[in-house]
């Protein structure tokens, strides 16, 4: 073992497609590559700048001398062009690339690494991957997945037509409840129940109907009122039938929307604890209708609603 000097912060050492030694830093033109010279066990005068986005360096292979992750991607690149080309797209992939560790790309451009799975609470498991490019027809269809959230996992399962998503049912976890108050707002008082559901909600039953309800009037003032002091979501809801509910929604932070996922749920469960509907109900906002389901036996609401695409378009993104 031996020592070479630097006088800047070494990012990390990667080894190229040739077996040559290199070390990224962090220089005037940004990520810098410099080629160690290890018979005199110094930085040589070669030097390669790198993307800014090359944060994550692995060794070189096939087609490319190194290859990087750079944001949600994976990059060959070629010290002759000093460019970068994607590899793959990791919102392409089954997986989730950010758990991704280990990365290694074969000679014939397969790519194996270690996946470290979140999915339980209290588990973490590993498993060796190898990833090969097939053609998108060729996919299964996925008929459920699963979303870490900062609310905890959520399970979602799919109704499909064709290579197209219908519609989606969600396991949005089990409500909690606050207590109950009287709150004033823009001169009136309004009883008000807390329900949590990942989210914050101010839930408010009404006769007037929430069609014509002045909500910025009556739902801005709520919305960090003194008893919540971070903000909270205010719904307005009329009870239809017992199994009908609808509602409008003042959402924190971003005034009144079309729909709130996390506000039907809130609403059926503070109308079903009440007595003012069934655990089963239909909830309808302003930019559609769910159907929402509150499991006696679990304790989750489930969440089902339509799906449909809603534009397409293209991101033209930098990488250098």
């Amino acid at each position: 073992a031996y020592t070479i000097p630097s006088s800047d912060y070494v990012n990390s050492v990667v080894q190229l497609q040739d077996g040559s030694l290199g070390i990224t830093q962090y220089g005037e033109q940004g990520m810098e590559l410099h080629m160690l010279d290890m018979d005199a066990h110094k930085l040589s005068d070669e030097t390669y700048t790198l993307p800014n986005d090359a944060y994550d360096m692995l060794p070189g292979g096939g087609d490319y001398d190194l290859y990087y992750v750079g944001g949600q991607s994976l990059y060959g690149y070629k010290l002759e062009t000093q460019e970068g080309e994607r590899i793959l797209n990791w919102l392409d992939v089954d997986i989730n690339g950010n758990y991704m560790s280990g990365i290694h790309v074969n000679e014939d451009g397969s790519i194996i690494g270690v996946l470290n799975s979140y999915d339980q609470p209290d588990e973490v498991t590993c498993e060796l991957v190898n990833l090969t490019q097939v053609p998108y027809d060729s996919v299964p269809h996925k008929t459920e997945l699963t979303l870490e959230t900062d609310a905890g996992i959520r399970r979602l399962w799919l109704t499909t037509e064709g290579r197209s998503v219908t519609l989606v049912r969600v396991d949005m976890g089990a409500p909690a409840f606050g207590k109950t108050q009287e709150l004033e707002s823009a001169g009136r008082v309004f009883t008000v129940h807390p329900v949590d559901v990942g989210s914050r909600h101010a839930v408010i039953f009404t006769d007037e109907p929430t069609n014509t309800f002045d909500l910025q009037k009556y739902g801005a003032p709520l919305e960090y009122h003194a008893v919540f002091p971070w903000g909270v979501n205010v719904e307005f809801v009329n009870v239809l039938a017992p199994d009908r509910l609808r509602m409008r929604v003042w959402e924190r932070g971003s005034g009144e929307t079309l729909a709130c996922g996390t506000g039907s749920c809130a609403i059926l469960a503070a109308a079903a604890k009440l007595g003012l509907s069934q655990r089963k109900a239909a909830i309808e906002l302003r930019g559609g209708t769910l159907y929402n389901e509150w499991d006696e036996r679990t304790g989750s609401i489930f969440m089902t609603g339509p799906a449909r695409e809603v534009f397409t378009g293209e991101w033209e993104i930098n990488n250098r």
